[in-house]
């Protein structure tokens, strides 16, 4: 979390989360699959899950609430980019809601939408530090890194 940011007593995190998806076709790592994350339970894992869904174009948004996500065998890790108070959780999942999907560009996918949700969550109950695309992927191939070398939480 950025310095600088007052977090409200009783908020939730917002935390992206990447699940590593392996190629079915060659059997080699693919690449990092970026959820949205907010846990609403003390069992690690479970939670709210917001993401991309859909192996291929098309794709679809996909809610997962208070649960544990599909992909959690093959997490590699979060970095928590913002908060949100427990009663606005409607707000910000209409929020999420409204990020278009892109299924005409083949580079698209879960981690440009990702970076798309997080913009404009700037709101005193509900606020996601502004970062790049770049940045991100800068940070989540850190906690990727700490995760394969054992220093992840």
């Amino acid at each position: 979390m950025h310095p600088e940011v007052y977090v409200p007593p009783g908020c939730l995190p917002i935390k992206i989360t990447q699940f590593f998806l392996w190629d079915p076709a060659t059997h080699c790592p693919k690449h990092h699959h970026w959820a949205i994350f907010i846990p609403t339970s003390s069992v690690r894992g479970r939670g709210n899950y917001y993401e991309l869904a859909g192996d291929t174009q098309p794709y679809h948004v996909r809610s997962t609430i208070d649960s544990y996500n599909e992909r959690r065998g093959f997490e590699r890790g979060s970095h928590t980019v913002g908060y949100v108070l427990p009663r606005m959780l409607p707000h910000l999942e209409a929020h999420f809601a409204l990020v278009p999907v892109d299924n005409l560009t083949q580079s698209w996918n879960s981690q440009n939408w990702v970076c798309e949700a997080l913009h404009g969550l700037n709101h005193s109950v509900m606020f996601a530090v502004g970062m790049t695309m770049e940045r991100l992927v800068t940070q989540m191939a850190i906690v990727s890194f700490a995760w394969e070398t054992g220093d992840a939480n």
